[in-house]
């Protein structure tokens, strides 16, 4: 899964040309889904050592450079 969509000019050669970089945000709140899973720290929050885009798969979210 990519973090961004690129959008551009077909025609274009170079990817500095023309493109233009998209980010995907997610739509929902993570940190209830960490409570349910018993996951959260002192103050109720989700406690981990890297975000992660899904408590349940726990793949650390990799954060786009566009």
């Amino acid at each position: 899964m990519r973090e961004c969509q690129l959008i551009g000019d077909k025609h274009k050669t170079s990817a500095g040309e023309g493109v233009v970089c998209i980010q995907k945000r997610l739509a929902y709140d993570l940190e209830p889904m960490a409570l349910a899973a018993g996951q959260h720290g002192d103050e109720g929050r989700l406690k981990a050592p890297h975000p992660v885009a899904s408590v349940a798969l726990g793949h650390p979210v990799r954060r786009s450079r566009c």
